[in-house]
């Protein structure tokens, strides 16, 4: 099960969840309408935040696959990086590691 499942758990753990794509902001909201995301897609096209968060995938002008679960403080408690497109953590993982960023 991916995120957009695991979303109403995300949330009763006090999570938000959002995605950053480096595509243009026309391109992302066709993604979140596409997809039927629960959660917005945020735009990067200058890859501002991509290259501040470290994830930049050099050369292509995209993000490397990527998760992080931030604490209410602005500490990172979960990062993943993963090297393809499909290398990602299960979103029960995600789960979890929120658990733990909230104790």
């Amino acid at each position: 099960m991916g995120l957009q499942g695991k979303l109403a758990e995300i949330r009763a753990a006090g999570g938000t969840l959002l995605a950053v794509s480096s595509d243009p902001i026309p391109r992302a909201q066709d993604i979140v309408r596409e997809e039927g995301l629960g959660f917005p897609v945020l735009s990067d096209p200058e890859l501002k935040v991509i290259r501040a968060y470290g994830v930049e995938h050099e050369g292509k002008g995209i993000a490397l696959p990527s998760t992080f679960v931030v604490a209410r403080s602005g500490r990172i408690t979960f990062r993943y990086v993963g090297t393809r497109p499909w290398d990602r953590p299960m979103a029960e993982r995600i789960v979890e590691e929120l658990g733990r960023s909230t104790r």
